[in-house]
């Protein structure tokens, strides 16, 4: 079993490519768009708070918001046993507990789960049988039954988001050694075919470099992790990813896509969208940061905070949670997982 589980973590993340490109300071993917930095703005105060009891738990990963739900999951399971999918409405409360297993598997690994457009899960992982291993992205309603499964090959999505279209978003990269082309995004129809591929290898600032793009932040294989994150916006999907790469993505849902270098950071905990171009993250030593975008180059920037200056001053923003309509989800303070927190609504614009 410990064998099975080292051959696939041990595969799983090492991404090379033998094409060395020189790229500008500024590199487009597709039509031009038109930037120009951003006045920063604050964040207002909170036009709503909850608290969902349970949500917060060492025993799943920190939760995430997706299409009016809080979601969070167990990363494995062994044969026998089930992966669990907890997930909770933000506009009832009420909760959902989701088993999720690959029949004849003797490890399920997942790398992200979301919550699709339409109310379904999306999952994705990979899991062994015997002495191999699958990727996979399936669709899962919330009682559990698979509504569509796609074999992935030796591509591992590692995060996976869903736009209002229908479309599922992911962001990985493949575990063959020789990587050549390979792209990082991939867009999927309802249906679950492929219907777009996005940002490459080549395009990258150092292509040949390794990239590790493990969500659970841990070192498998090759190369240390890079931190990563996926995001989909109102009108667009964005992707960042930090050293060795340090740069941000951004497509909109009608496939223009744009490259911006940003200075390096390290501590990137969270990060989510809102219309194009209006990111919100939370980095070590910044605290909750805005990401202003510019024709050439992009750079992160505190973000005000109306609590922090009032008279009734709360603790910092400790991690954005996602999108909920119009505002960005988040929690405030840096306290451990477990126990009962309030969630805060402001508006995103």
């Amino acid at each position: 079993m410990l064998r099975v589980y080292l051959s696939i973590v041990q595969r799983r993340w090492v991404c090379v490519t033998a094409h060395v490109v020189c790229i500008l300071c500024c590199l487009f993917v597709g039509p031009q768009r038109s930037y120009g930095f951003q006045q920063v703005i604050s964040l207002s105060s909170p036009s709503q708070t909850l608290t969902l009891p349970g949500a917060f738990t060492w025993a799943r990963t920190y939760p995430s918001v997706a299409n009016g739900y809080l979601v969070s999951f167990t990363r494995s399971a062994t044969a026998g046993k089930s992966n669990t999918i907890f997930l909770m409405s933000l506009a009832n409360s009420v909760q959902h507990k989701v088993s999720f297993n690959v029949p004849g598997s003797q490890i399920t690994i997942l790398d992200d789960v979301s919550v699709s457009a339409g109310g379904d899960l999306i999952v994705a992982g990979s899991y062994a049988t015997g002495t191999s291993s699958s990727h996979f992205l399936d669709k899962v309603s919330l009682d559990g039954n698979v509504l569509s499964a796609v074999a992935l090959g030796d591509y591992e999505a590692t995060r996976v988001c869903s736009t209002a279209d229908g479309s599922t978003w992911t962001l990985g990269q493949s575990t063959s050694a020789i990587v050549g082309s390979d792209y990082l995004v991939r867009r999927y129809d309802a249906t679950g075919s492929l219907s777009g591929s996005y940002l490459s290898r080549n395009s990258l600032p150092r292509p040949t470099a390794i990239l590790n793009l493990h969500s659970a932040g841990k070192v498998f294989g090759q190369g240390a992790v890079a931190q990563s994150h996926l995001a989909c916006g109102s009108a667009s999907v964005g992707v960042y990813i930090g050293s060795p790469e340090n740069l941000w993505f951004e497509v909109t849902v009608g496939g223009d896509a744009h490259i911006w270098p940003l200075p390096s950071s390290s501590g990137l905990t969270s990060l989510v969208l809102g219309p194009p171009g209006s990111v919100r993250a939370t980095i070590a030593g910044l605290g909750a940061a805005t990401l202003l975008l510019g024709t050439t180059s992009g750079t992160w920037v505190p973000l005000p905070d109306a609590l922090q200056v009032s008279a009734a001053k709360l603790p910092a923003v400790g991690r954005f949670l996602g999108v909920d309509g119009l505002s960005v989800v988040y929690a405030r303070g840096n306290q451990g997982i477990d126990g009962d927190r309030p969630l805060y609504w402001s508006a995103i614009e």
